[in-house]
This record gives structure tokens, sequence and C-alpha cells, in this order.
């Protein structure tokens, strides 16, 4: 019979393993997923999830015509974005670092 990675090779899969600092067991307070580089806290990849969906929201089209105070939204969306992301990562990662 053949092993899984050819079964996988075959179907044109591609195998993704989860790292994590000490091989088979992720760190305190992490849990990687089953197809995640490394593990990453829920709270990290909830902040990384809206960062995503703020960042599609924002470049939607219609927000390119609309202005406020004589400029477009889209501007002021990607303003935003350039205050929100750096500071609402660093809350992240330092409330997270406390144990």
């Amino acid at each position: 019979g053949a092993s899984s990675s050819q079964l996988g090779r075959r179907r044109g899969l591609v195998v993704l393993l989860a790292v994590s600092e000490t091989p088979g067991r992720p760190a305190p307070g992490r849990r990687p997923g089953p197809f995640s580089f490394f593990p990453m806290r829920r709270s990290e990849g909830l902040a990384l999830a809206f960062l995503i969906v703020f960042s599609i929201v924002s470049f939607l089209p219609p927000w390119r015509e609309l202005e406020v105070a004589g400029m477009a939204v889209f501007g002021w969306l990607m303003a935003a974005l350039m205050l929100v992301s750096p500071a609402l990562m660093l809350l992240v990662f330092r409330r997270g670092g406390k144990r």
C-alpha cells in the first residue's frame, strides 16, 4: 500500500505541518491549528481577522467617491488603518505576554 505522503503527492495536496517552540507541544496558552505554521493566541487571531476584514472593507470602490471634510472616505479609512493596526497589535501582544 501507499503511505499517506505518497497519496498526498498523487492527489496534488499540500500538507502543512504545525510548528511550535517545542516539538510536539505548543507553548503555554497557544494552540496550533491543524494548518498553522506557528501557534497563535485566540486574541492575536481575532485581531488579525479584524484587520483583514477592515482592509477589505476599506478598499471597496464606494469609499472612493464619498467625501467627508473635503477628503475621500477611502483616505480617512487608510489613515485609520495606519493608526489602528499597529496600536491594536501592540495592545494584543502586550496583553498576551503576561502569563
